[in-house]
């Protein structure tokens, strides 16, 4: 099964390396409800690294060098995703791809001999939210833009149904033009809201369906395209001189408000602890996705999509310790301390979670590297040439109406293994 990501797969190739080989390259990129990608022919395919494809990608689609750092190549598959360097072989990550599965995932047998990689062309996860903010060459932001409505659309992010439906209005925007009323009918919504709300936000329970049924009530995707076209038709006389790209920034500088915009995410999982009994009753861990990105720490529940932990980076400690056995059910675990406030009298405490994840290798040298701002100077030719282009120009300066928060750590503890100590003064 194909990676549901607008991106694009790499050719598996069997020529030999003496002769010209072609890799074919997509990206998040949609025009006319059709994928894009782009046929890069390489001398030497077989043996070619990831920076010779990333410079070929930056000609292919005419956007200038300078701009270069803000992107990179990576190789995804439903079950993994990695940022490449640029010594990285692509032909030889493939054949060494079936064990990196199996290693880093909780991936079946048969899904790891399904599991095919993609070579993507996508956003550097490195790249700090500050310098992004700076692009408006229109090449870059078209491509920001449309990874951003992706990892929006694929339900990625934490955010709530008042931001599914501006975000989803804009895009409209972006993609349809400005709002007819003949045209922009609701039935042109119930045909369209698909591409604009993620399925878990439409999708109406048994009993909520069952009783639009009965009593011949709207469903939620009914009321969903009400709302988002009134959203759509407002946003529309709001902005009627707007133009394209200007829309495409104002999706991008709404999505930066969110500290988890940009992040790589890892799957883990926690344990289940009741503070209030002796006896610790054995239950299922919780399964979380661990968002982390140059500046912010997240971990957010993988079945309600609900931020349970957002730390600064340069607020917490952190530590991998790697499995002592190995097994199916043997993880690597990723702990991390941060200091908070608890209680009435807002006591300093100590907090530590631990997580349980194969991928825990990952999010030591992710974390590790954002913290210490290691090859920062990658991005200087970028800050630069944004500098001497000009501020950007946004079409809105909407924000969003609430910025999720964590819960209170109160909370959190009936939620998770998650320890507290309360802070000693110093003397």
């Amino acid at each position: 099964r194909r990676h549901q990501a607008d991106m694009a797969a790499v050719s598996d190739s069997r020529a030999s390396s003496q002769k010209p080989t072609d890799v074919a390259v997509y990206m998040f990129l949609i025009e006319n409800d059709k994928r894009q990608g782009i046929q890069l022919p390489l001398d030497d395919g077989l043996c070619a690294e990831a920076a010779e494809i990333h410079d070929k990608m930056l000609r292919a689609l005419r956007i200038p060098p300078d701009y270069g750092s803000a992107f990179a190549v990576w190789m995804t598959s439903p079950h993994l995703q990695i940022q490449l360097k640029g010594r990285h072989k692509p032909c030889e990550l493939k054949k060494k791809w079936k064990a990196m599965v199996a290693k880093f995932t909780k991936a079946s047998v048969l899904e790891i001999e399904t599991d095919e990689p993609i070579l993507s062309f996508q956003r550097n996860c490195f790249l700090p939210i500050k310098i992004e903010e700076l692009i408006a060459q229109s090449k870059v932001v078209k491509l920001l833009y449309f990874e951003a409505v992706s990892n929006v659309n694929r339900h990625r992010y934490p955010l709530s149904e008042d931001d599914f439906l501006y975000l989803g209005a804009l895009q409209c925007l972006v993609e349809v033009g400005r709002f007819e009323t003949a045209e922009h009918n609701l039935d042109f919504m119930l045909r369209r809201v698909q591409s604009y709300i993620p399925y878990q936000i439409r999708k109406s329970t048994w009993s909520t369906a069952a009783s639009a049924k009965m009593f011949r009530t709207r469903t939620k995707a009914q009321k969903l395209a009400i709302s988002l076209r009134d959203k759509y038709k407002s946003m529309s006389d709001s902005y009627p001189t707007a133009d394209v790209s200007a829309l495409m920034m104002s999706y991008l500088k709404y999505c930066r408000h969110f500290d988890f915009y940009g992040s790589v995410f890892f799957k883990g999982q926690v344990e289940h602890v009741d503070q209030h009994k002796a006896v610790i009753i054995d239950r299922p861990d919780r399964n979380v996705r661990i968002g982390i990105n140059h500046d912010h720490f997240h971990m957010i529940d993988s079945i309600t999509n609900e931020i349970l932990v957002a730390v600064p980076l340069n607020e917490i400690n952190w530590k991998y310790c790697e499995a002592t056995k190995e097994g199916t059910h043997c993880f690597s675990s990723f702990f991390i301390e941060y200091d908070c406030e608890e209680g009435v009298c807002n006591q300093k405490i100590c907090s530590q979670i631990q997580i349980y994840s194969r991928q825990a290798a990952m999010m030591d040298a992710m974390v590790y590297r954002c913290a210490n701002n290691l090859h920062m100077d990658v991005f200087d030719k970028l800050k630069k040439a944004c500098e001497e282009a000009g501020a950007a120009t946004f079409a809105s300066e909407a924000k969003p109406a609430t910025k999720k928060a964590p819960p209170a750590v109160g909370v959190l503890k009936k939620k998770m293994s998650l320890q507290s100590f309360p802070l000693c003064e110093p003397m």
